[in-house]
């Protein structure tokens, strides 16, 4: 577990540096493609899981449920980043991370049908997907903007004392 930790530290660390160095240079991060990119990683890995089955002889209903769910799961952290993105945008940077996770839990749940036919269960892209995800989330951390001071901004009024 240790080693585990120390990977996920160093994780965030690199993504931290890539937030930093980007928004030094570009600004902050705005626009809807870098969300694609980021919960397009996810289905990418699910089709690739999906093909896979397809090829070795996996029964379709639980490829189609798959397929479903990672529909489910894509709609699902689109609508909360929409959300999020509003009043705390920030916080829409842990998205990413809690779409691989599930999706990774999802694909967990294809080991049986893949038992079936003998083959091993399609893990292995899941780490990876989590550990990009990680970088996402750090780094989004950093670059994306926060809720702006608006307090900090507004106009300064008179107290209405006045000086003595």
């Amino acid at each position: 577990m240790r080693p585990l930790g120390a990977f996920a530290f160093v994780l965030l660390a690199l993504g931290l540096g890539f937030g930093w160095t980007a928004r030094r240079r570009w600004g902050p991060l705005r626009g809807v493609r870098p969300w694609l990119l980021a919960l397009g990683l996810a289905p990418a890995h699910a089709l690739a899981v999906g093909v896979a089955g397809a090829v070795i002889g996996v029964d379709r209903g639980p490829l189609i449920a798959f397929a479903g769910a990672t529909l489910a799961l894509v709609v699902a952290a689109a609508v909360t980043v929409a959300w999020l993105l509003r009043d705390r945008p920030r916080w829409s940077s842990l998205i990413p991370p809690a779409h691989a996770v599930a999706q990774g839990m999802a694909t967990g749940l294809l080991g049986g049908p893949f038992a079936a036919v003998g083959a091993d269960a399609p893990t292995a892209g899941s780490p990876a997907v989590v550990a990009i995800a990680v970088v996402v989330a750090a780094a989004w951390w950093v670059w994306l903007p926060g809720r702006g001071g608006r307090a900090a901004r507004a106009a300064r009024t008179r107290s209405g004392r006045l000086r003595s």
